[in-house]
């Protein structure tokens, strides 16, 4: 069993992850059955603030109970403390971007498998609402340094609309399901990679990152992005002499990368203007549309190319 404990003035609104409700809730405490203790098991707590916290820091404390292999009852406790503000800005100083952009994915993802498909595109709607207030919000001179401490938090949620659990990405409804599920109760990392999977670009002896955008399709290169239920494998039409060593080292970095991995993932391999292109191209930003000075910020040796080569 799990129990929460905290400060009067808070509840819990949202728990996301591998519980069932208990009908034994309190004011002070609120119950509810773990499936199992797995390391990789990973919870997601919403509060809110119910009054005025005349307090200089709350409380939070977690209890687990479960039985082991032996047939012993054990207890783990964690107690946090977390201190209170009425300062916006220290607030969002005070906030990690990526953590805050999984939890925020976590709450858009449970709206949209609870709605019917035809009501997503309402939950949609809600995270372009919330965006928008954020750059609003970024544009609030009392609020210094905001644009710093959650400049990231729209790029993943421009990635989260774009990708497999709330993009247009057409596939059958029962994988998008099993997906939304296995996010919602995979742990950060696993989400981290879900909204923002590593893309990276396979060269001699050397595996170099890249931005997730669609001018790293370069056609003299083999690309390979990670995308934790599917790895997907790009091949430009002008690799060249060193083609089938590419791919060979790209296919092995693959199986290194789903060997422990459970589901083990799919490992999809294509060619630049294939059909099958559509897998990666969906997941990328469309940075060409972007003027010519924010594309040198991200790729460089774009400098290097004649304007007809640009251009192309």
């Amino acid at each position: 069993s799990f129990d929460i404990r905290m400060t009067p003035g808070l509840s819990v609104s949202h728990i996301i992850g591998p519980a069932s409700q208990s009908d034994s809730n309190t004011d002070a405490v609120d119950h509810c059955l773990m499936s199992g203790t797995q390391d990789d098991f990973t919870f997601s707590i919403f509060y809110d603030v119910k009054q005025l916290l005349v307090t200089d820091c709350v409380y939070f404390q977690f209890v687990v109970q479960f039985i082991n292999a032996k047939n012993e009852k054990v207890f783990r406790i964690v107690t946090a403390r977390s201190f209170v503000t009425d300062s916006l800005g220290k607030l969002c100083s005070s906030l990690n971007d990526k953590v805050l952009s999984v939890l925020l994915a976590k709450r858009f993802v449970l709206a949209a498998r609870k709605a019917a498909v035809i009501e997503t595109s309402s939950v949609i709607s809600r995270l372009d609402n919330l965006v928008g207030k954020l750059f609003e919000l970024f544009k609030n001179e009392e609020v210094p340094g905001i644009d710093l401490s959650l400049r990231d938090v729209p790029r993943m949620m421009f990635l989260l609309r774009r990708g497999p659990l709330l993009g247009p990405i057409l596939q059958h409804s029962d994988d998008i399901d099993y997906c939304r599920c296995f996010f919602l109760q995979a742990p950060f990392k696993t989400c981290l990679r879900f909204i923002d999977p590593p893309l990276c670009r396979i060269q001699s002896g050397d595996v170099v990152p890249l931005p997730l955008e669609d001018l790293a399709l370069q056609s003299n290169s083999v690309l390979l992005l990670d995308h934790h239920t599917e790895i997907l494998i790009w091949q430009g039409r002008e690799v060249g002499e060193q083609e089938d060593r590419l791919l060979s080292v790209a296919n092995d970095l693959a199986i290194q990368r789903a060997e422990n991995r459970f589901p083990r993932p799919y490992i999809m391999q294509f060619k630049e203007r294939s059909s099958m292109a559509r897998w990666l191209l969906c997941r990328l930003v469309p940075s060409h549309k972007d003027s010519k000075e924010m594309q040198l910020q991200s790729f460089p040796e774009l400098s290097q190319l004649s304007e007809t080569e640009y251009q192309a």
